[in-house]
């Protein structure tokens, strides 16, 4: 493939002066660009500003450009005057991700465009093999030149087209004084940091830069191409000053190494730094100091540099702030990755630098969607480090993803390089941080070494209480780059950098011990304190202050749990607990809260504390649906609260196992355990309590068809929450009393309830709140016949279901896509989707959705009049809606063996059935108004003829 760029040379100063003018101009710009490229069989891949991204998998290429240049000398450009394109051709293989393309190849063709001036076509040595010279077009060798992108030289050729004179020298380094070398891995994925910097540089009034970040980092590539960016703005040119190697710190060791760099010798015995001083009093020059880290104290000298020199920029990187008057510090911090693995890798820079890595040892690499998760794992346990990275995709060519990830998990000894020719403190990760390591104080390193205990951030008041610590111990360890502060006034460490400072600190035990038990308790009190918010109007806010410290939380816990803390697991465990479930991460929950139950059972002294967490780990059980796991937990916490006669667990429990009875469709064992449960809260004075258990007794009594009993316990238990403040039960309620008001035809009040619902829902970021709101909207929109409004409500309910491993609330959203698509016809579509659906309800043992999946194939297929099948699934329903004594269902059955007797000419029978149906007060609107289509009139059956018609049927 040829690529090719093109752009407008002098562009800003047009749009600065003939604004109005360039907006139509570059309409014709535009289209010249396109006219030629694909009347030359290429395709404009995507502007690139006043330019465009282009090409070739074929075609003539070399005559698209010359053609372009013949279009534009004859052109007339009206008042913005000559319009002079500088076009760049580069070839070779790149990588493409829908209709763009990316990788070095491209970068590189972007910079051999960027060498050329206006009326100039400039192209590789690949360019030309790959493509034929036009007749009459002559080949002009430039020979060797080093680009901006600091790679490798490569061979410049131009194609002279006659249109204009000699053009001066290619904009490359090599055509500038410099001593910036060639590097041997290619600058990926940096241009927001590369223009932020620039932007800093370009400032007048700026003179002295810091870049300023922890070892590995990516400081010095990131100088480097900053200077090469701006070569042609320094007349003397722009030079890279190495110091790493200089072990004594001494300003006439620096003064020196600077000399050698620019190339400049000392003339006569006077004083060498006057002498340098003087040489760089009159130059216009860019100095590229790096690793300065262990120079600090020599840093009054380049005050001196910027006061004797005023045309020279400083542009320095170290670990640790200079700290001079008129110094700008840019921080340096980890490249960008992805949090989710469904996130578009191409557009983060650590995975792209990851990949070209691992490319260079195994060309024949390619990333797997099942190693996604891990590569994410790698560049969050490296964070981001650019060496870091390299280090690790070295070990591509023997190790899966997978296994790196855990290596690096296990030791940062893992990361050390096998290549000879890169920096001996650059071989591994270790020797970088034991460099650093060795400029800390003692104090200092007690102090790192305390932190290290934190896990995702912490806080000022965190600092001072577990780690001992003072706002300037703080400020110290930001200064050398081993924390920093973000916006939101918390401190982080990079995980690695956390990883060796924790290290040291196992490697004293006493401290170890010490910190990590003061660590435990501040967490403890921490949630213990946030517990009341959770529950009230300031929820989000707790949730979030919550999450933040979530990491800190985890690591907090399981000290607790190994160490026997039982007084840090209580004052814990309904804060983390109640997170969980509002955050719907129960499986993470089920990872919590098992290993503390298993460690704490048969304790005698911490029954109470172990019947609390066997609850909750009975909670995330049932809400991963694994009911029996659920089941057991619950009973044996309940076993415990009432010999230790603890009421308050005892009603918790009730409230659990009725909702297993009702997912399992045990209605009356569920009526039985929410009355208990509300009688005991009564008793105890728990308002909370009262509301859950009125609530979910009304979503039983609904579910048995009597709805104006279920809408005043619904009614009921929203106005004790509404006092108390709890906005996600209140939500809750709000979506039930939609559901009332959506079996009685009240659609409109349905949707406004199931809306509210929603709204609060998403607010809160209750996931799993809002599914059920999401679904019965979709269900809403297709009574409506909005069926594009109810395929996005669907598709988001879908898609959070899968996000949170909700497989029930994903059994009924695929139930309810089912049919969607049985509505638009797509009845193929229709039976897969229930098909799917009847899989996870069988598997979970959702009865009452096993029935509505027997009565979606049975609708498909009297659709389909396969009279027979739609008759056998329909009994099927029937039959397991009978076992489980579910009469609105037990309604929609018959209703819709009403309408197969009327297909088939069974008449009579049909009517029977109908009357019972039309009278029975289970029956909802839309069964009934179902029946009215059918028939002009129907006899009234009386009701309790209902169980022989059912054993009629199911003979």
């Amino acid at each position: 493939m040829v690529f090719l760029f093109t752009d407008i040379e002098g562009s800003t100063e047009k749009w600065e002066k003939y604004r109005g003018e360039m907006k139509r101009v570059l309409v014709r710009h535009d289209r010249i660009l396109y006219e030629e490229i694909e009347r030359h069989g290429g395709r404009v891949v995507k502007h690139t500003g006043d330019g465009v991204f282009a090409v070739f998998e074929g075609g003539d290429p070399l005559r698209a450009a010359v053609a372009i240049q013949h279009r534009f000398r004859g052109e007339d450009w009206g008042e913005v005057g000559e319009l002079r394109v500088r076009i760049g051709l580069h070839a070779g293989l790149a990588e493409r991700r829908g209709d763009d393309y990316f990788g070095p190849v491209v970068n590189r063709t972007a910079r051999v465009m960027a060498a050329a001036w206006g009326g100039q076509i400039l192209l590789t040595g690949e360019g030309l093999r790959e493509a034929s010279v036009p007749v009459g077009v002559e080949v002009r060798d430039h020979g060797l030149h080093l680009l901006k992108d600091l790679e490798e030289p490569i061979a410049i050729y131009e194609l002279v087209t006659g249109l204009y004179g000699e053009f001066p020298a290619i904009r490359s380094l090599s055509s500038h004084p410099t001593n910036l070398t060639p590097q041997p891995t290619p600058f990926l994925d940096r241009e927001k940091e590369l223009k932020e910097i620039g932007e800093i540089i370009d400032d007048p009034s700026c003179r002295l830069l810091t870049l300023v970040g922890p070892g590995g980092v990516g400081k010095t590539r990131l100088a480097l191409q900053v200077g090469a960016e701006r070569i042609d703005r320094f007349r003397h040119g722009v030079y890279y000053v190495p110091l790493a190697s200089l072990t004594l710190a001494s300003t006439q060791f620096l003064v020196f190494t600077i000399a050698d760099s620019i190339r400049f010798s000392f003339y006569s015995r006077e004083d060498p730094k006057l002498q340098l001083l003087s040489y760089l009093r009159e130059k216009e020059m860019l100095l590229i100091l790096d690793n300065f880290e262990h120079l600090v104290e020599e840093a009054a000298f380049l005050a001196e540099i910027l006061k004797k020199a005023a045309m020279v920029k400083l542009l320095v990187t170290s670990q640790e702030r200079l700290n001079l008057k008129g110094e700008w510090v840019y921080e340096v911090r980890g490249m960008d990755y992805p949090q989710r693995p469904e996130a578009e890798l191409g557009n983060y820079g650590a995975p792209a630098l990851f990949l070209e890595g691992a490319r260079r040892v195994d060309p024949d690499f390619q990333i797997k969607p099942d190693d996604i998760p891990h590569l994410i794992r790698i560049c969050r346990l490296v964070g981001g480090l650019p060496l870091g990275i390299e280090l690790a995709s070295a070990w591509i060519r023997s190790l899966s993803l997978a296994e790196i990830a855990d290596e690096i998990e296990r030791t940062i000894d893992f990361l050390t390089a096998s290549v000879r020719d890169i920096p001996e403190r650059h071989q591994s990760l270790r020797a970088v941080f034991e460099q650093s390591w060795e400029r800390l104080a003692e104090r200092e390193r007690l102090h790192y070494m305390r932190l290290s205990v934190f896990r995702g951030g912490f806080g000022r008041e965190a600092a001072e209480t577990v780690a001992k610590m003072r706002l300037p111990d703080l400020l110290s360890l930001i200064d050398k780059s081993f924390l920093r502060r973000d916006h939101s006034g918390r401190y982080q460490m990079l995980e690695i950098i956390r990883q060796y400072g924790y290290e040291h600190l196992k490697s004293h035990p006493d401290e170890w011990r010490k910190t990590k038990d003061a660590h435990c308790r501040y967490y403890a009190d921490f949630i213990n304190k946030k517990e009341e918010g959770l529950i009230g109007r300031r929820g989000k806010e707790v949730m979030d202050e919550i999450g933040l410290e979530i990491e800190n939380l985890r690591s907090a816990w399981e000290w607790a749990v190994t160490n026997d803390r039982y007084d840090e697991l209580d004052l814990m465990n309904f804060g983390l607990a109640l997170f969980y479930s509002r955050k719907s991460r129960h499986e993470e929950g089920v990872k919590i809260f098992k290993p503390a139950v298993e460690k704490l059972r048969g304790v005698p002294s911490q029954k109470l504390l172990f019947a609390q967490l066997s609850l909750h780990l009975g909670q995330m059980y049932f809400y991963t649906a694994q009911f029996d796991k659920a089941i057991s937990l619950i009973e044996e916490s309940l076993n415990i609260a009432r010999i230790e006669k603890d009421e308050k667990i005892v009603a918790d429990c009730f409230v659990c196992l009725g909702n297993v009875a009702n997912i399992q469709s045990r209605y009356e064992e569920a009526q039985r355990y929410f009355t208990q449960a509300r009688d005991i809260f009564r008793r105890i004075g728990d308002n909370f309590g009262v509301a859950r258990a009125t609530h979910n007794l009304g979503i039983v009594t609904e579910i048995m068809g009597r709805y104006e009993e279920a809408r005043a316990c619904f009614q009921e238990a929203l106005k004790i929450v509404e006092q108390l403040g709890d906005p996600i039960t209140s939500a809750n309620i709000l979506n039930s009393l939609g559901v009332v008001a959506d079996r009685l035809g009240q659609y409109q009040e349905a949707k406004m309830k199931y809306l509210r619902s929603l709204e609060i829902m998403a607010g809160m970021g209750y996931l799993r709140g809002m599914v059920p709101a999401l679904n019965n909207l979709g269900m809403i929109a297709v009574l409506q016949k909005n069926y594009d409004e109810a395929e996005g409500y669907m598709k988001r309910c879908l898609q959070i279901c899968e996000e949170i491993g909700d497989e029930r609330g994903k059994a009924d959203i695929i139930g309810s896509l089912a049919e969607l698509a049985e509505k638009k016809g797509n009845l193929e579509r229709a039976i897969k989707l229930y098909h799917e659906g009847l899989k996870i309800m069988e598997r979970i043992g959702d009865e009452r959705g096993i029935v509505y999946a027997f009565i979606g194939l049975g609708d498909i297929n009297l659709k389909l009049e396969r009279y027979k099948d739609a008759q056998r699934f329909y009994k099927q329903a029937l039959k397991k809606a009978n076992q489980i004594q579910t009469i609105p269902v037990i309604m929609e059955v018959l209703s819709k063996i009403v309408e197969l007797y009327h297909r088939i000419g069974e008449t009579e029978q049909a009517i029977q059935i109908a009357g019972v149906v039309l009278n029975h007060p289970a029956t909802d609107e839309e069964t009934k108004e179902r029946i009215r289509t059918l028939f002009d009139s129907v006899p009234e059956v009386d009701h309790t003829a209902l169980r022989s018609i059912i054993g009629e049927l199911l003979q």
